[in-house]
């Protein structure tokens, strides 16, 4: 009896990892969703131009593919704390939620420069409004591309052998409900155990997929700047190329002016210091360097009398 229940468990494995192996034949073209290689193909890219460029609603697409869509948007501003504030009021207004952020700062001789970058989950059904809403109360769109994330097939094999482990899991409590012995017990509890992590496993890749394609992933890189990018040198011709370059020139000349008079500013305790210290030295040889001076010349004035009194004795012996 021992025998013929531990040969059947053993085809009984057999048979649904067969089964398993038959859904997952697919992957290979559309890989699933739990090895995290899921195809991202771009849907759309939105051409810059003087207004805020054209977004493209691609949640149109037909509802019955697990279909994700990724935004990404390059923003510029003069004032990045009030942009930021603006962002994650918006973020709050439409039910969304930020996944991730990261702001930075880069030195100027004006003033630190902020940018961010947030990743930004947003319900699908709002995400045209959110980004309508960076357009108008958070900064100056200058990119913005979208694409999307097919998950449908992945889905569909997930579903597949959920089904099969769910009836491989059916069929294992129910022979475990008639095993007699505890070596039977313990390699049945053992199936029980793996087939329940994978599962679980397949039940959370499943509700990652749900919850990618309920809401959308916004990224928006925001940059604060002295000056917004102007609309014509986004995709600039010669003559603009030429004001821009002459624009430039005479922006440069002007900051070299400016950062050699905060050179200087900053040299300035360091130049106090040096003259300080001459004018105590010229006060100090002034005052004892003029008499010992002198008293030298005496000294060698003797010196040298002395010298020819002696040589001429010696020439009168």
């Amino acid at each position: 009896m021992k025998k013929k229940i531990v040969l059947f468990i053993m085809m009984f494995s057999l048979l649904f990892t067969a089964c398993g192996g038959r859904d997952t034949t697919k992957d290979t073209v559309n890989p699933s969703y739990e090895t995290g290689d899921a195809t991202v193909t771009e849907a759309a890219r939105a051409e810059p131009n003087e207004d805020a460029p054209n977004i493209v609603d691609i949640g149109v697409v037909d509802p019955s593919r697990m279909v994700e869509i990724l935004y990404t948007l390059n923003l510029e501003t003069k004032d990045f704390q009030a942009s930021s504030s603006s962002l994650i009021q918006l973020v709050s207004k439409q039910g969304g939620y930020i996944a991730a952020s990261n702001v930075y700062t880069s030195p100027s001789y004006e003033k630190d420069l902020y940018t961010g970058e947030y990743t930004i989950k947003v319900p699908r059904d709002n995400v045209m409004a959110f980004i309508e809403g960076l357009t108008d109360n958070v900064g100056t769109v200058l990119e913005q591309n979208t694409q999307t994330v097919d998950h449908t097939d992945a889905y569909k094999n997930n579903e597949i052998r959920l089904s099969s482990e769910r009836s491989k899991l059916e069929a294992l409590n129910a022979l475990y409900e008639r095993a007699d012995t505890i070596e039977d017990i313990m390699a049945i509890q053992a199936q029980i155990i793996e087939t329940q992590t994978t599962i679980d496993s397949l039940e959370g890749a499943q509700q990652t997929i749900e919850t990618s394609v309920e809401y959308s992933t916004v990224t928006v890189y925001l940059r604060e700047v002295f000056e917004i990018t102007e609309a014509d040198s986004r995709d600039p011709s010669f003559g603009s190329r030429i004001g821009a370059a002459i624009k430039n020139s005479w922006r440069n000349v002007f900051d070299f002016f400016q950062n050699t008079v905060i050179a200087l500013i900053y040299l300035v305790p360091l130049l106090l210091i040096f003259a300080t210290i001459a004018f105590v030295v010229y006060l100090l040889w002034k005052r004892f360097g003029k008499k010992a001076t002198s008293n030298w010349r005496a000294n060698q004035v003797k010196r040298d009398i002395r010298e020819k009194k002696i040589e001429g004795k010696k020439e009168s012996l």
